[in-house]
């Protein structure tokens, strides 16, 4: 693995271990809140497979150089940019967490720009 691959692996654990902690703490502090709004619990439900364990699956699989793991590594991208934009979507439509449009919405900005550089690690490195 290539210093740019690696640099993307490393920042997509720092990010699954944010949002496996976020999931974390936000259930055992307002699981009531969750549980009562369906798409927050719809998302709790499609973060952990498709997001947190695909990422995580996909992680182990690059550093041990198997030949499944940049897809699986490609599909986690995709859905953790999906799952961000649709957070953004849902912060600026029940404003849920009082956090302001704007700072979620650059957060996706972000997140998409390190898909982008993670894709390009990938494609660089001739692994999908």
């Amino acid at each position: 693995m290539g210093r740019q691959m690696k640099l993307a692996v490393n920042i997509l654990v720092i990010l699954l271990v944010v949002l496996t902690l976020s999931w974390v703490f936000g259930a055992l502090l307002t699981w009531d809140a969750i549980v009562s709004k369906p798409e927050r619990l719809a998302q709790l439900i499609s973060d952990s497979p498709f997001i947190i364990l695909a990422g995580f699956a996909a992680i182990f699989g690059l550093r041990a150089g198997k030949r499944w793991a940049p897809a699986l590594f490609a599909f986690s991208l995709g859905a953790f940019v999906y799952a961000t934009a649709r957070t953004v979507a849902y912060l600026i439509w029940d404003n849920y967490f009082g956090i302001p449009w704007a700072i979620a919405f650059i957060a996706l900005l972000i997140l998409t720009a390190y898909a982008v550089f993670a894709m390009k690690s990938v494609v660089a490195e001739h692994l999908v």
